[in-house]
């Protein structure tokens, strides 16, 4: 990636002028994950479709699941080891992209149940538990709630991506659903993962209840020589302030100002996410008028790795700015991520 422009614009309003037609360079790079984007000659192959597998960890060992629930809040995505039965989290095999797990609540969660009266049966609901003798007196009942999953996000993965100890690495762990689940044999609880009392929906809830966060099926995506994994953009959260209704313009142009300084220093710092929030924000709540926050908003999102909302803010900004230094590199983005097909996600 060569050198980049990071603006705000020259000549907007004089009181910002200290933050306008600043220039940021960002550091020489050779490498796919700066852009987020995939070069069709390299990786992208329509005959080779990359495969998931969804497998229930239900009765898989206890301090694997609950280790890599309490780390989906705060952890790159997860590679791992997968085949024959087995699956291994590889702990010193590290993603180098900027990638991310957020949790999606469910609307409406339910307890559902099965009755198990085979070994067949027990292996397809639990793939990875041990291996359990089942007999007709002795039938086996599956109780389990799914009340939200993890998702990753962020730029796409592949081999070349990776960094550490990945010999064994297989698949990336894509999404992760939680909930709780009791399992009987006959009327005996044999094994039980959180409380089902404490599954309770919040459509504004960013992890899991407590008591409820136990993991019940990861999705898995292959890792393949000549491909990359496609990860779901992230979702930007506005961030919380004052009513603009309530502000003068004068107040809302000075928030906006704070907010630019904060998106610029977390963009510095490398918190892409954080600096979308903060140019989002500003853009879409505060002051609608100053489009060329568009082009702050799409470099934040190019870093990030969606190029879906990186495409639409880089066009926004060349639409509704017909004069600015900054549309050569807008134009130029656009091409890039139109020729690798990046926006095109899964």
């Amino acid at each position: 990636m060569t050198g980049s422009t990071r603006v705000l614009g020259v000549g907007v309003l004089v009181m910002m002028a200290s933050l306008l037609g600043c220039r940021h360079s960002y550091p020489e790079d050779d490498g796919w994950e700066m852009s987020g984007c995939i070069p069709d000659d390299d990786f992208e192959r329509d005959d080779e479709p990359v495969t998931r597998t969804r497998p229930s960890v239900i009765g898989w060992d206890a301090e694997t699941s609950r280790a890599l629930s309490r780390h989906m809040a705060d952890a790159p995505v997860f590679v791992v080891a997968y085949g024959g039965g087995q699956l291994r989290v590889l702990e010193d095999c590290e993603v180098l992209s900027t990638t991310r797990y957020q949790y999606r609540t469910l609307g409406d969660n339910a307890v559902d149940e099965a009755r198990l009266v085979s070994a067949e049966q027990l292996r397809e609901r639990m793939p990875l538990a041990p291996k359990r003798e089942v007999t007709p007196e002795q039938a086996h009942r599956l109780s389990r709630t799914h009340v939200g999953s993890w998702f990753a996000t962020g730029a796409p993965v592949g081999l070349d991506a990776l960094e550490g100890d990945c010999a064994d690495a297989t698949h990336l762990v894509t999404s992760a659903e939680v909930g709780a689940y009791e399992l009987y044999r006959s009327e005996d609880l044999i094994d039980r993962r959180g409380v089902f009392r404490a599954c309770t929906s919040d459509p504004v809830a960013r992890t899991p209840p407590e008591g409820c966060d136990n993991i019940l099926r990861l999705e898995l995506s292959t890792l393949t020589p000549t491909r990359r994994v496609v990860l779901a953009p992230p979702e930007t959260t506005l961030e919380p302030g004052p009513d603009p209704a309530a502000m003068s313009d004068d107040e809302r142009m000075e928030y906006a100002k704070q907010l630019y300084i904060d998106g610029d220093a977390a963009f510095n710092m490398g918190d892409y996410a954080l600096a979308l929030v903060k140019f989002e924000t500003a853009y879409r709540v505060y002051v609608p008028s100053i489009h060329l926050f568009n082009f702050n908003i799409a470099l934040s999102a190019w870093e990030l790795g969606d190029c879906a909302k990186a495409k639409v803010a880089f066009q926004r900004f060349l639409d509704l700015i017909p004069d600015h230094p900054g549309r050569g590199e807008a134009t130029e983005r656009l091409l890039d991520i139109e020729r690798s097909g990046c926006a095109r996600g899964r």
